[in-house]
């Protein structure tokens, strides 16, 4: 583990054992900005990596590590209401409560299998936003949503085929976090398509978005009927967001002009903010912490987790651009 503080911004990079290519952020009561990460070894038991970023304690970052046998980790996503419950693969697992640094090997507990019709490859498994019993899985052209409310073992399933047609996956999915979250925004080759849940019917297409496949997709958590590809839009200030690609950057940008704060625009204009070269390889994945805006990490497919901070010069001119807002409006008022 190697901790570097540069002009204000903690830095922490920690070497995974093998190969990694999943990285998730996990809701908690504490306040502190957990990530879990994922390990993809065909020869070795694999593992979850568990780290928890706290800058008010002495010891910042606490680690813990889960074994896997289950096989390679392709994908995590934490549970929106319950932090302690993730889904790799088409499994949902249980975290120990962690209180507190421990040196004890500590196992996973799994609270329930679902069955994906034979599909080696499931590119993504979605928690329905507010909810810690509705998810939607991705399979070939399919979707199954999945009912978990009378409990792990005894639960709802429902298959929709939403494009038969195409000879491509599904390859991405993102709930829409507005209008109750009942509609997602879908990748499928090239194209993009919104999917209603409640009738079954597509209800947007955008042809050709990308000449090549398009991998991941966000939406705007704070104005409607925005989203963008191959990004994450910070949970908060919508005007900044992370993006990471296979020449080992991770670049912070800025989009004022189409955010909520768009007054922004004036005191920092749309465009890269911050690049980031802490990484080697291919970064495949970044998150944005759930609990603190100003933190987020990146992962590398060699295994290399980077926790950092949103520069403090930028973040205290985001915040003073938006106490003047809320001067104004009281003013007004």
């Amino acid at each position: 583990l190697v901790f570097m503080a540069d002009a204000g911004e903690d830095t922490f990079i920690f070497g995974l054992d093998f190969q990694a290519r999943s990285l998730a952020t996990l809701i908690n009561d504490d306040e502190k900005s957990i990530f879990i990460a994922g390990t993809q070894s065909l020869k070795n038991e694999n593992q979850i990596y568990y780290f928890a970023y706290d800058e008010n304690l002495d010891q910042k970052l606490f680690k813990q590590t889960f074994p896997h046998d289950a096989g390679e980790i392709w994908y995590l996503a934490g549970c929106p209401i319950q932090g302690d419950n993730y889904k790799p693969k088409c499994s949902i697992w249980k975290l120990k409560s962690l209180q507190g640094s421990t040196t004890e090997t500590l196992q996973l507990s799994e609270t329930a299998t679902i069955d994906v019709e034979g599909h080696r490859y499931i590119p993504r498994f979605l928690w329905k936003p507010f909810s810690a019993s509705e998810a939607c899985i991705l399979i070939g052209s399919n979707l199954i949503f999945v009912d978990l409310k009378n409990g792990m073992e005894q639960f709802n399933k429902r298959k929709v085929t939403v494009n038969e047609d195409s000879q491509n996956p599904l390859t991405v999915a993102k709930w829409d976090p507005h209008h109750d979250s009942c509609c997602l925004t879908l990748a499928q080759g090239t194209a993009i398509f919104g999917w209603d849940s409640r009738s079954s019917k597509q209800t947007y297409l955008i042809e050709d978005a990308h000449s090549l496949c398009i991998r991941d997709l966000d939406f705007n958590p704070n104005r409607p009927y925005y989203l963008m590809t191959g990004v994450r839009f910070n949970p908060v200030h919508d005007q900044l967001f992370l993006s990471s690609s296979t020449d080992s950057k991770v670049v912070l940008w800025c989009a004022a002009s189409f955010s909520s704060e768009s007054k922004l625009i004036f005191s920092i204009p749309d465009g890269p903010l911050r690049e980031y070269d802490d990484h080697e390889e291919s970064v495949y994945c970044c998150e944005w912490s759930a609990c603190d805006p100003w933190v987020f990490a990146s992962l590398s497919y060699d295994g290399r987790i980077v926790i950092k901070r949103v520069p403090r010069d930028l973040k205290y001119t985001i915040l003073r651009s938006v106490a003047c807002d809320v001067i104004l409006f009281s003013n007004c008022e």
